[in-house]
């Protein structure tokens, strides 16, 4: 086919061009692809899309981090016969500051409570969380409020450890410094055989070591 060469080309300005493509609508790939860059897995971005609910991940995402353990959770919040997105932004938020842990969003979202070892965390009918720990057959009671950060009974038990093996290497510590803390990982490793994240055990050991640095003035 050749054009009418009776008819008048149409200038076309790159500025119109530009707006019409700005009107162009996503396509799912490309929707797919831009939740995948925020650190959403790709498989939890597709479900969002086909579940129509990939705004609020977004949303979750920009708003409080975390995307995989959002991700996660919206899965089941989608899945219930009515989300109730504002029980599942506050317990999103709460997690975001450190409040609850990640394994408790989906038991709070559904049944209201908690419970990992001798901790329990409540979400009450207004829609603020309690925290207890029983400890030697005494409970202690308190409201989570946005300071509040959870250990469970484990996570106690962990710091302990930790407290020990530091008091135990503080000479070390001292002659060292951050070299120090492989070996002081390897023996904390040895105690608590698997039973705690190698992430959740760094971090924890290289805080506390450089506290004793600190103190020392090094």
């Amino acid at each position: 086919m050749y054009p009418e060469t009776d008819i008048p080309l149409i200038p076309i300005r790159e500025e119109y061009m530009k707006e019409v493509g700005k009107k162009v609508p996503t396509s799912v790939r490309q929707k797919i692809d831009h939740l995948v860059m925020l650190g959403i897995p790709r498989q939890e971005a597709m479900n969002a899309l086909w579940k129509e609910y990939d705004e609020v991940l977004e949303h979750f995402v920009i708003s409080y981090g975390n995307p995989k353990v959002c991700a996660k959770f919206l899965s089941v919040v989608f899945s219930s016969e009515r989300p109730d997105l504002l029980k599942a932004e506050k317990l999103i938020e709460r997690y975001s500051r450190g409040n609850i842990p990640p394994e408790s969003l989906e038991q709070l979202y559904e049944g209201g409570e908690f419970v990992s070892g001798d901790s329990r965390i409540t979400l009450k009918d207004d829609g603020t969380l309690s925290y207890s720990l029983r400890t030697d057959d005494k409970v202690q009671v308190e409201d989570i409020g946005l300071d509040f950060k959870f250990k469970d009974r484990g996570m106690l038990n962990l710091e302990e450890t930790i407290d020990r093996v530091v008091e135990e290497n503080i000479t070390t510590i001292k002659e060292r410094g951050e070299s120090s803390f492989k070996l002081l990982m390897g023996q904390v490793m040895k105690e608590v055989r698997g039973r705690f994240e190698g992430k959740e055990i760094s971090e924890l050991l290289k805080r506390k070591i450089a506290e004793v640095l600190n103190n020392s003035g090094k």
